[in-house]
């Protein structure tokens, strides 16, 4: 079992604002979530209840060592964030 705390930690930009997309503050829980809603991996529906998991969750969640993995194998491979949210996501993966 592993607990990642800071979900409701905002992205912030190179000069230290919070990154907005439209009049949401983007936050690392939002972005992992999302993440795994539009990756690819060997088991979607898995992917998808955590996604689930995080998106609702309010700073922090329990996930189980298999859910992990998979957080963090879809993360690492995703070709489609920048590096500052990348960045952001693997402090919060790295506990």
């Amino acid at each position: 079992m592993k607990t990642l705390s800071g979900l409701n930690d905002p992205v912030l930009s190179l000069g230290g604002e919070p990154l907005v997309e439209g009049e949401r503050v983007v936050t690392v829980g939002f972005l992992i979530a999302n993440v795994l809603a539009r990756g690819s991996c060997d088991e979607p529906v898995r992917a998808m209840d955590v996604a689930l998991k995080i998106y609702n969750a309010d700073g922090s969640v329990d996930l189980e060592d298999a859910d992990f993995a998979t957080v963090n194998q879809t993360v690492r491979e995703d070709r489609f964030m920048t590096n500052i949210a990348k960045a952001a996501v693997l402090r919060v993966l790295a506990g």
